[in-house]
């Protein structure tokens, strides 16, 4: 058979509909999948993926307007022990149920058939991909009308054992754009995959066609042992440019803890990503950071800001001038420039500890200016949180060199609730938020 190119398999289809990519990176050290769905309707294109547990989900963007969720509004990715299943359809939990009974991928799908959606009668594809003991395999399923006829269904299963580096297969819903849509024909067609989740990803994404495409799903799994990589494309939030309501982080407090996200039970996250894939520790750090710059800016007046490294403060300050010796002692002397007083409260807040704020995280209170910047340009960091960027300064963080650097945007004030909560060994302790003033604190320990 013969490789096809995945780019121009999808930029010469406007419509492919939905659909599935399996295959092994050409390192071999991956096993890789891809999902997508589009849309020509807008119940169709009121769709977002949203993760759920080790898999995903498809929600309405905007739960208004949806009207009918019966075939839009399921899960395509879940995961079963060693297997991770992948469809277009809710008989993703159809497979799940039947493999978790000992059924066989195919076994379990004999009770399932095309979409009821004539006159297209949309295929149904699924996949199973099965890792073992540093062993991988992968299997693709399609259910489909008899040539548009839904007195039959065809059931045809395509097994890849033992598949080779660098290959991958594609089936999609439909051949193309028309009325009724053409179900899908043939084999799975023979494509490349890439040994880099973020280059697949963009590659897919752009590739798909700007007004029909709704969301992408991309997942790396490590064939040795098991821990993966996903990236998750909406169009909804991307067109949008704003926040969202959950959010996937690169793995919870250490690389073997996934899945890990962030997410708001009601409204949206207040913070926008403009750069890096921030992890648990980054969030945490990033939080209670801006926490304290925002009281201590409340409490003085003055720009503030903080150095965090594993949720302590390794120095924090406020925006004083600094004399010659300050400068020396806090290794800016060299700089030849004006000092913000935000780049002041940064150059305080870094040179109390320097050995400790080595990869920090760094909170700002108010827009981060070129002199911040340049300083940050210089340190081994992990990220900066703030109110904003000025646009100079923005380019000077995304190009630094010295390590991956976050780069968190407020998108709104972020607040406390009145009562805090923390759970130990499923036992929820509550107290109330201690609100005591910092001239409340004084006076408390004067007397």
């Amino acid at each position: 058979m013969e490789m096809r190119s995945i780019e121009k398999e999808l930029q010469g289809n406007s419509y492919p509909g939905r659909g599935i990519i399996i295959g092994k990176s050409p390192n071999g050290k991956y096993a890789v999948t891809a999902y997508f769905i589009m849309g020509r309707s807008e119940n169709s294109r009121n769709r977002v993926f949203v993760t759920e547990g080790e898999g995903i989900r498809t929600e309405a963007f905007d739960p208004s307007k949806l009207s009918d969720p019966s075939l839009i509004i399921y899960a395509p990715v879940r995961v079963l022990g060693n297997k991770t299943i992948v469809t277009n359809g809710d008989q993703t939990d159809t497979i799940y149920e039947g493999m978790d009974k000992q059924m066989t991928f195919e076994q379990s799908l004999r009770c399932r058939e095309f979409e009821p959606d004539g006159p297209n009668y949309t295929p149904r594809i699924s996949g199973i991909m099965h890792l073992e003991n540093g062993t991988y395999n992968y299997a693709m399923s399609i259910l489909k009308s008899n040539n548009g006829d839904p007195s039959s269904c065809n059931r045809y299963t395509f097994a890849y054992e033992n598949p080779k580096s660098g290959e991958g297969h594609f089936i999609h819903t439909y051949m193309g754009d028309g009325n009724p849509l053409p179900s899908f024909e043939g084999e799975p067609e023979l494509i490349a995959v890439s040994d880099d989740i973020e280059e697949y990803t963009n590659l897919l994404w752009n590739s798909l066609n700007e007004d029909n495409k709704v969301s992408l799903f991309v997942r790396y799994i490590d064939i040795e042992n098991g821990t993966y990589e996903t990236k998750i494309v909406n169009k909804r939030i991307r067109d949008r440019g704003e926040t969202m309501r959950e959010l996937e982080l690169k793995y919870g407090c250490n690389p073997n803890q996934k899945p890990s996200r962030i997410y708001m039970e009601e409204g949206e996250l207040p913070i926008k990503v403009l750069n890096g894939k921030p992890g648990y520790i980054n969030f945490l750090d990033a939080f209670n950071g801006w926490q304290l710059v925002s009281e201590l800016k409340k409490a003085t007046g003055l720009p503030a800001a903080t150095s965090f490294k594993h949720v302590s403060p390794a120095g924090a300050a406020v925006g004083l001038p600094m004399s010659d010796v300050e400068k020396k002692i806090y290794w800016v002397d060299d700089m030849d420039m004006e000092f913000t007083p935000l780049a002041n409260a940064y150059a305080r807040a870094r040179g109390a500890d320097r050995m400790s704020s080595f990869g920090d995280f760094i909170s700002l209170s108010d827009v981060c200016d070129v002199a911040t910047a340049k300083i940050i340009k210089r340190e081994v960091s992990d990220g900066v949180i703030a109110p904003g960027y000025e646009p100079e300064a923005l380019e000077i963080l995304k190009a630094k060199k010295k390590a991956i650097t976050t780069l968190l945007k407020l998108m709104r004030t972020m607040f406390q609730r009145n009562l805090r909560e923390k759970e130990v060994f499923g036992i929820t302790f509550e107290q109330g938020r201690n609100e005591l003033k910092i001239d409340e604190i004084s006076s408390l320990i004067s007397s």
